[in-house]
């Protein structure tokens, strides 16, 4: 199954202490994203063995409904918030699914 359009990873590391601050920015951020119109999926990821480690998979219809998502009031605040809490800046790696399947995430209920 090929993906269509654009998948955006984000990674970032936390300052010791600021996991928490992070993880609350993050999540905030998601239900007005999950709203875009170019959005196709977008989930929110901490590593279970390094809780400093947050990582975001991001679906969009294309590259320019990324770019306009980046212009999106929310995430400008976004990354207002996470300055502060970052131990590194954020990465953020635009990628095209060349081969393998994507499952529909499992609910974590």
């Amino acid at each position: 199954m090929r993906v269509p359009g654009l998948v955006v990873f984000a990674r970032m590391r936390a300052n010791v202490g600021w996991e928490g601050h992070v993880r609350t920015a993050l999540l905030e951020a998601m239900p007005p994203t999950l709203l875009e119109e170019a959005n196709l999926g977008y989930a929110v990821h901490q590593a279970a063995t390094d809780p400093r480690l947050f990582l975001l998979y991001e679906q969009w219809s294309g590259k320019a409904g990324f770019e306009n998502h980046m212009q999106q009031p929310h995430i400008r605040e976004l990354v207002q918030r996470l300055q502060e809490a970052l131990a590194v800046p954020l990465e953020i790696i635009e990628t095209e699914m060349i081969g393998g399947e994507v499952a529909p995430a499992a609910s974590g209920d």
